[in-house]
């Protein structure tokens, strides 16, 4: 299992990623946090920006087609960040698994 983030500019945004990754079968969960504050570098400077984080439950497999799904998808110039599981419960691993196939 690993987590694939994302931060967007507004809830629909995030809201029409997660559907269509759930839909081609991408990842088995999409949770949405709305009301981040996100500053980072960009173009030589500081910028803040209020944001929605977006983050899939993901596999391997399927970690290629999901980043190319969000890069076709996303308003952002660098959407995606991945971070992938140490460990987790062998009941989850299944779940996402069946979810994912």
């Amino acid at each position: 299992m690993l987590h694939l983030t994302t931060t967007c500019p507004d809830i629909d945004t995030a809201r029409d990623l997660a559907r269509n990754a759930l839909e081609r079968r991408l990842a088995a969960c999409a949770s949405i946090q709305p009301g981040i504050l996100s500053l980072f570098h960009w173009q030589e400077t500081i910028d803040e920006e209020p944001e929605v984080q977006l983050v899939f439950k993901t596999t391997e497999a399927r970690r290629d087609e999901l980043i190319g799904l969000i890069r076709d998808l996303h308003p952002y110039d660098l959407p995606v960040m991945t971070w992938e599981m140490v460990a987790t419960t062998p009941d989850a691993t299944e779940w996402l698994m069946a979810e994912t196939r």
